[in-house]
């Protein structure tokens, strides 16, 4: 008898925990970046199969959501364009919602052990409302976040 493996991905904003399976084009993309993470820590670890994605919520004081027309993260220490690869119909759904991705699990391999500085820059009408800085890590199973502001209010 075959035995079936489900994978759950999360995006973590905030205390929220949302359901982001759609967030890619297929579950195995979620297994193939899973499956990447496994050379630099012991065979013997015992993660969950959960994707992690570590998000920012950016809104107006009167908590409508501040839809970007684009953004960018990047790792500030080589330059390196590192925003997180999500398929055009999550990034839109994230994207009108005003939530944005700093960093998923797909750097936890290059990352782990690390401190890392990354800069998320949000662009709206030609201008730079928002610029903020992020510090991640990652362990042998998922990034975390070390510093940051999960919630960010800008002014109208």
């Amino acid at each position: 008898m075959k035995t079936k493996q489900i994978f759950v991905a999360l995006i973590l904003t905030g205390s929220n925990f949302l359901s982001a399976c759609s967030h890619f084009d297929s579950f195995r993309e979620i297994q193939a970046k899973l499956d990447s993470r496994q050379d630099n820590c012991p065979p013997d670890r015992v993660c969950t199969a959960v994707f992690a994605i570590i998000s920012a919520s950016v809104k107006y004081p009167d908590n409508t959501p501040v839809v970007l027309d684009t953004y960018k993260v990047i790792q500030t220490a080589t330059g390196a364009d590192k925003t997180p690869k999500l398929s055009p119909t999550a990034s839109e759904a994230m994207r009108q919602s005003g939530t944005y991705p700093v960093t998923t699990d797909e750097y936890q391999k290059e990352w782990v052990g690390q401190k890392v500085e990354l800069e998320f820059i949000g662009y709206k009408d030609g201008k730079e409302p928002v610029k903020r800085k992020f510090t991640v890590s990652a362990d042998c199973c998922h990034v975390t976040l070390l510093e940051g502001e999960r919630q960010i209010i800008l002014e109208k």
